[in-house]
C-alpha cells in the first residue's frame, strides 16, 4: 500500500468526525457472518476514547444496483445501528459504506487496531491488508 499524505489522512479524519480518538477498524461486507455485532459489543466495554470505523456495504462492489446480499446487508446494518444505540455507543461507531482504494488505504493508516470478528473466514484479506500497514 502506498504511503498516505497528511492531507489525505486529515480529509478522512474530518469526514469520519475523528478528533483524537484511537481508531478500531473493521473492513467487511455487511453480513451477519462477519459478526460486526461482536465489535460493537466489545466497544461498549471500552472506556477510552476509541471510535469503531466499519467499512463495507452489503455487496462485493460499490454498484448502485447492489450486488451480492445487498438487501440483507442493508437490514444487517440497520440492526447494527440499533445495537449501537441500545449500548449507547452510536456516537463512537462510524459506518462508511464502500470506500475506494485510496480512502481504504487512508483508513488503514488511521487505525490503531484492525479487527476481524468473522464467524467463518475462508481467507481474510483484511488480515493481509492490516499486516501490510502494520496494524494487526
Amino acid at each position: 500500500m502506498e504511503g498516505r499524505s497528511k492531507s489525505e489522512l486529515e480529509r478522512l479524519k474530518n469526514a469520519l468526525s475523528i478528533k483524537d480518538e484511537r481508531v478500531l477498524l473493521m473492513v467487511a461486507r455487511m453480513d451477519p457472518i462477519k459478526a460486526h455485532d461482536v465489535a460493537i459489543k466489545a466497544l461498549s466495554r471500552v472506556k477510552q476514547d476509541v471510535k469503531l470505523v466499519i467499512v463495507g456495504d452489503g455487496s462485493f462492489s460499490s454498484s448502485a444496483k447492489g450486488g451480492l446480499a445487498h438487501s440483507k446487508g442493508a437490514s444487517w446494518r440497520a440492526s447494527l445501528e440499533k445495537l449501537a444505540k441500545e449500548l449507547h455507543v452510536e456516537d463512537r461507531v462510524v459506518f462508511t459504506g464502500y470506500l475506494g482504494k485510496r480512502e481504504l488505504e487512508a483508513a488503514y493508516a488511521l487505525s490503531s487496531v484492525v479487527l476481524l470478528t468473522s464467524k467463518i473466514e475462508g481467507f481474510g484479506i483484511t488480515v493481509l491488508e492490516a499486516w501490510v500497514t502494520k496494524n494487526l
